[in-house]
């Protein structure tokens, strides 16, 4: 962001306010000077020699939006006294903002904020509620009230700022070239289908969305339309026949079954390939929250629901990796997230009876597969296409194949080549008992499940996590399934973790279950290949360090 930009919002000078509130919190009305840089707000504090120095910096990736202070948002977003009521005038504004919750500790001054630093530097993070920074961030919404003196012509002044917070917060301002800027007026407003499943995971997805998602969007000035599913199979039918090119992104509020549906309905579209490219977005609203998780975590975000709704807000359009996939009956299901079969099969359908549990039903069910002696040993074969260290990503599907050709479903380039016997080389095969059977598009199953740590959203590859051969005993089942918390079930023994492309797996038993992305797909073989960059999600980029 160019400061020359800022200058075009007649920004030239610092403006003189009174800060009312900073971060949610009273500051005895202190007097500020007030300047718009491109790294943020930055506010100068005022002395008796009129030299103003930095003292507070809010950074342009904490701010969702700012609105002048009506009656009306006063009431619902900022957090005042009754004593303050009679303050409201043409004059104020309020900045919304998403920061850290361990930035707004720091920033307590005083007494209060020494304690506050002492504690958390010298008590175990269970006593201070603290997490470790590999968990990742964890966010909290706060307010900056500010009051513009008379002398800076007031009420117009606070437009000016309110115009440019608007449009400098918004992450799209941070693409634009300076040429762009040079002419920039107003970005049109974004719009959001939001699809909401009120019976996904504990049934409170609505809640959640209008409790804690919906005011998100209001402040970061996204305008909304919302649908909430009636029946199974509604969102498939909506995505069908949804206008292409009229939302910036549909979100998804419930699970990872939620978008499997949506995902369906694109698929089945005869222009699926101008509407494959719909932005999609997800708020974990049901049991199984994967890909949030995915997310938020290459991102280096705690998998919450502000969370969520802040990487929406603040996030950029990113590929991700589809996957088709067949079984013997020519049936076509696609997904995004994982295909599972075996001893994880039978535990996530399970789990079901258990979803008013939230996520405790994968680990009730897990206890009872395990230890209620429930079946471990699935008989079957594998085959894959082998994928080597050096081995360069394959071309993003739109790249490979021309969207100008029409074609009825995606094209399994690596399927087809196997039946050339000159590829014979790139095929592996395993044979016998499995235990476990994961293969994952993503890293996380779940919140708590980091099943392939080292998969990411768009790198063209099926990640099978799987133990197979020998006798596996329970003990060992539940040593893995304790581990897969944080990933360290990769370090067990005989715990494989497979990069392909495609492959296929056939159950020796026809009445297996095999699941995608959650969901019950008929076997007992079933093909899979990944086409990377097929979809586009809504999304934070992955942290620099991932």
């Amino acid at each position: 962001m160019e400061e020359t930009a800022l200058c075009k919002r007649h920004l030239q000078s610092p403006v003189s306010v009174t800060c009312r509130l900073y971060a949610s919190e009273r500051r005895g009305d202190e007097p500020k000077r007030l300047q718009l840089t491109a790294r943020g707000i930055e506010l100068h504090s005022v002395v008796a020699s009129s030299v103003s120095s930095v003292s507070d910096l809010i950074p342009w990736c904490w701010i969702l939006g700012a609105s002048e202070c009506t009656r009306s948002i006063r009431h619902r977003f900022v957090p005042v006294d009754e004593a303050d009521s009679d303050l409201e005038n043409d004059r104020e504004f309020v900045v919304f903002g998403c920061m850290p919750k361990s930035e707004k500790l720091s920033g307590r001054g005083g007494l209060l904020g020494c304690l506050t630093s002492l504690a958390m530097a010298v008590l175990p993070s269970a006593l201070t509620g603290s997490t470790s920074e590999n968990a990742g961030v964890d966010r909290v919404l706060v307010q900056w009230l500010f009051k513009c003196e008379a002398n800076d012509m007031g009420g117009e002044v606070a437009t000016t700022i309110v115009k440019a917070i608007q449009f400098f917060a918004d992450p799209r301002a941070g693409e634009m070239t300076e040429k762009l800027l040079d002419g920039y007026e107003d970005l049109p407003l974004r719009k959001f289908l939001v699809v909401i499943n009120p019976a996904g995971g504990t049934g409170d997805a609505q809640q959640t969305y209008e409790q804690q998602v919906a005011p998100v969007f209001e402040q970061a000035n996204i305008v909304v339309e919302t649908v909430v599913t009636r029946h199974a199979g509604h969102a498939t039918k909506l995505m069908a026949e949804v206008p292409l090119n009229q939302f910036d992104c549909i979100v998804a509020v419930g699970g990872d079954g939620l978008l499997s549906e949506m995902l369906q309905g694109l698929m089945q579209r005869k222009n699926w390939q101008q509407a494959v490219p719909q932005p999609l977005g997800i708020i974990p609203g049901g049991s199984g929250n994967g890909l949030s998780a995915s997310l938020l975590s290459r991102a280096g975000e705690q998998p919450t629901v502000l969370n969520a709704a802040y990487s929406l807000v603040k996030g950029h359009v990113e590929d991700l990796d589809l996957f088709s996939a067949t079984n013997g009956n020519g049936a076509d299901m696609y997904g995004f997230l994982s295909l599972e079969w075996a001893f994880v099969a039978d535990m996530d359908i399970n789990s079901e009876r258990y979803r008013f549990f939230g996520d405790l039903r994968f680990f009730i069910a897990t206890a009872l597969q395990i230890f209620g002696f429930g079946r471990t040993n699935y008989p079957g074969r594998l085959r894959y296409r082998a994928v080597k260290n050096e081995e360069p990503l394959p071309e993003t599907y739109h790249d490979a194949f021309s969207s100008t050709v029409a074609t009825a479903k995606p094209i399994c380039a690596c399927l087809e080549e196997e039946q050339d016997s000159r590829n014979a080389e790139k095929w592996l095969e395993m044979q016998g008992s499995f235990y476990m059977f994961w293969g994952m598009n993503t890293s996380h199953a779940a919140a708590d499940a980091h099943i392939a740590p080292t998969a990411d959203i768009s790198d063209g590859l099926f990640h099978l996590m799987l133990v197979s051969g020998a006798r596996y005993s329970r003990f060992q089942l539940a040593r893995l399934m304790m581990g897969i918390e944080d990933g360290s079930h990769l370090d067990l023994d005989r715990v494989q973790l497979i990069r392909t492309r495609a492959f296929t797996i056939r159950a020796s038993n026809a009445n297996d279950l095999i699941c995608v992305d959650g969901e019950l797909f008929p076997g007992p073989e079933i093909k899979v290949e990944v086409h990377r960059g097929l979809g586009r999600i809504l999304c934070l980029p992955a942290k620099k360090d991932k």
